[in-house]
């Protein structure tokens, strides 16, 4: 690209050496509480009894046969696995800022990328010890490369999403502690003539990527039901052929491509005050308080509805 600087991808460079021990006891608690909830996401897709008019006879309902015929039982089962959660991580610049967190009755000052990573990587660890991957989990990072104007023939600070995990792609590289070392940077990359390689600044393209999730979707969910799953410090910003891209385009974003998909945003370091609401929608959980009940409430309620 001139100057002896070329421009690579690398995922490699998306994850930090080492890992915050602090991080990891807050994924251990969290991931002990949703130990307790995530089998209730799972509770209305259990077999369960149901009378009709045929089946098996069930001898304590024949007093009703003159004015009721279902007096057979049968066992319904629904689908196990007919969810994907897919969880989109803002790995911008702003997410390196610190914040305090609770749980499990301790108090955590880490940066807002980390409380993301610790979240989401109990969730996934949980998900499969405790159910067994039978929902379907797809970790995705958004940023927005800050390149100088006119490489690769883009202007501006275009969006990037990135899959770090899924545990329907079984990969030694794709682990939950892997997740743990996310770092705020794109997986855009410049590499000098000596071998040097430097990580590009990252914005926020927060929903900007919907397009392409969306596309992506199309191509490689086959469950009948998508959870979007948004963890973000909000403030959109990025760039592309010099438009600015904020909060008004993501919520246009939201309302075009969410309009039929379940989603839920958790609000790093942020309250749910109208405002956030106007952008994410009513469904926006901020971690100023015990976020972890409110999380469950609002997928379980998604997971009900799913079935009825």
């Amino acid at each position: 690209m001139g100057n002896g600087v070329r421009y690579v991808m690398s995922a490699e460079d998306l994850y930090a050496e080492n890992i915050s021990a602090k991080v990891v006891q807050l994924r251990n608690i969290l991931q002990e509480q949703f130990n307790k909830k995530i089998n209730l996401l799972l509770e209305s897709k259990r077999p369960r009894k149901a009378y009709s008019t045929k089946g098996k006879l069930c001898s304590r309902k024949l007093y009703q046969t003159p004015f009721n015929d279902t007096v057979f039982s049968k066992h319904i089962n629904n689908p196990t696995s007919d969810t994907t959660i897919i969880m989109l991580i803002d790995a911008s610049g702003s997410m390196e800022n610190g914040t305090y967190v609770q749980a499990g009755g301790e108090t955590f000052n880490l940066e807002r990328i980390q409380i993301c990573n610790a979240v989401v990587s109990a969730f996934a660890n949980s998900i499969s010890r405790v159910v067994n991957d039978q929902i379907k989990l797809e970790v995705f990072t958004k940023t927005s490369a800050d390149t100088a104007s006119g490489n690769m023939g883009i202007k501006g600070a275009f969006p990037n999403l990135t899959r770090v995990y899924s545990n329907t792609r079984k990969s030694k590289k794709a682990t939950t502690d892997r997740i743990l070392g996310l770092k705020t940077r794109s997986p855009m990359m410049k590499k000098f003539e000596d071998g040097r390689t430097y990580g590009i600044g990252s914005s926020t393209p927060e929903y900007a990527v919907l397009p392409a999730l969306h596309n992506w979707i199309k191509k490689n969910v086959t469950t009948k039901n998508v959870v979007i799953f948004n963890l973000t410090d909000g403030d959109t910003y990025c760039s592309v052929n010099e438009r600015q891209i904020g909060n008004d385009f993501t919520k246009l974003m939201r309302e075009k491509y969410l309009r039929h998909i379940d989603n839920v945003t958790l609000y790093i370091d942020g309250e749910a005050t109208e405002e956030a609401k106007h952008i994410y929608g009513d469904n926006i959980i901020g971690t100023d308080g015990d976020f972890v009940a409110p999380m469950f409430n609002e997928l379980i309620k998604i997971f009900n509805n799913a079935v009825q």
